[in-house]
């Protein structure tokens, strides 16, 4: 059992295009002939989730029923040869009831088990994370303990910049350091 890379994609704040990097990307690398795997992990505002146009059950579902790994790929998307999306959830009325019963203990643990399932169930060469926005400690405990590499989006004006800034220090005090030194040589280019 090959254990897949798993790289989140974060951001200080919404609106700089990270969902539908990871979507893009995704989808680029699954025609390549990868097996790609995309999460949701942005549970406030689940972007992926409403571009994929799931209308089942998801990753909150799946960790409030504590859901083996049978369980998970059920909820999996299929998109396609090599590509396939777990949706935060069902977006019904009833989600932002299931999301604020939802611990933040419970979110933890279900973090790792999430990365555990992942990789027993072999259904991915490569897991691209849309992680949440922000530089909440609710945000970070997911990226932390779901992802190998990180991504940071931004954009350019104060705000941002200031933001993942300090997205990039957490970074780095998590080990990070060498997908921030590529990250930042690709900024270097751009600006």
């Amino acid at each position: 059992m090959r254990t897949p890379s798993f790289i989140a994609c974060w951001s200080a704040h919404g609106g700089v295009g990270r969902t539908l990097a990871v979507w893009g990307v995704g989808r680029v690398l699954a025609a390549r002939g990868l097996r790609v795997l995309l999460v949701d992990l942005d549970l406030e505002s689940p972007g992926l989730t409403r571009i994929v146009g799931s209308d089942g059950e998801g990753l909150v579902e799946w960790a409030v029923a504590r859901g083996g790994v049978q369980a998970l790929v059920e909820r999996c998307v299929p998109l396609g040869e090599g590509l396939r999306v777990l949706p935060a959830g069902r977006l019904d009325a009833s989600y932002w009831d299931r999301l604020d019963g939802w611990t933040a203990e419970a979110r933890d643990v279900a973090w790792g088990e999430l990365r555990r399932a992942i990789v027993a169930a072999e259904v991915a060469d490569l897991v691209l994370i849309d992680a949440a926005a922000g530089a909440s400690r609710a945000a970070e405990r997911g990226v932390r303990a779901l992802a190998d590499r990180v991504v940071l989006f931004t954009a350019l004006d104060r705000q941002h910049v200031a933001g993942t800034a300090e997205l990039r220090r957490r970074c780095e005090e998590a080990g990070w350091r060498r997908a921030w030194s590529a990250a930042r040589c690709r900024s270097a280019r751009t600006s």
